[in-house]
């Protein structure tokens, strides 16, 4: 990679790390899903997160690498299912050990859509932040640290070093739910990784990601009636 590339792409990185993922870990406002409105936020921050994955790939592309992050191969069915299943069943578990130690990771602050505007408001939040999760913690992250740090280090690799951080990073983005929701999206980060790698797909693993989540959500809300 060409010297300027590479402040390009650690400029990138940076910018991804202080304006995306730092105020997240920062963050200690409790979530709220109750009040159902046009999620602009979740949308300038998908269509950043879009142009950062966009300008990583054509970065990769001058480095000599091909990425293709769109086009699913035909056996997507298979590892998006099995995501799905592990999701679901690993955040019961975490919900059950959650009852048994006498805390909760449900917030309380859940109420279902009261008229159509807000169910379509509320599956816009849902499919916006999913897809914004997946550029950023399943491709853009990972991809972009192991890219510099093989710079850095003169071609060594460091993909399991990318991998642990990612997780771990995405895992404490959820700190403000508790310590269970971090358990529960330190595995979540594994899973849909690896919906992501089997399926070559970002479309898969952000539908598959939406899907879990819009389970949950009514999880919640049939908890709190």
């Amino acid at each position: 990679m060409k010297k300027h590339y590479f402040y390009i792409d650690l400029a990138l990185f940076f910018s991804v790390f202080f304006i995306f993922i730092l105020p997240c870990i920062l963050n200690n406002s409790p979530a709220d899903f109750s009040d159902w409105k046009f999620p602009w936020f979740q949308l300038l921050w998908l269509i950043y997160a879009a142009f950062i994955c966009f300008l990583e790939i054509r970065l990769q592309e001058n480095d000599g690498t091909v990425i293709s992050i769109i086009k699913p191969n035909r056996f997507a069915f298979l590892p998006c299912s099995l995501t799905f299943i592990g999701l679901i069943v690993f955040s019961g578990i975490l919900q059950l050990a959650a009852y048994k130690a006498g805390t909760s990771s449900i917030n309380e602050a859940v109420s279902f859509p009261a008229c159509t505007k807000e169910l379509i408001f509320c599956i816009l939040t849902f499919l916006f932040s999913a897809f914004f999760e997946e550029l950023i913690f399943r491709f853009y992250v990972p991809a972009a640290l192991s890219g510099l740090l093989e710079k850095i280090h003169a071609g060594k690799k460091f993909y399991p070093a990318a991998e642990i951080f990612t997780a771990v990073v995405f895992a404490l983005c959820h700190r403000y739910m508790g310590f269970f929701s971090v358990l529960n999206a330190l595995f979540a980060h594994f899973l849909l990784r690896f919906c992501f790698k089997k399926t070559g797909s970002i479309f898969c693993s952000s539908l598959t990601h939406f899907l879990y989540n819009i389970t949950v959500l009514f999880f919640l809300f049939c908890w709190n009636i």
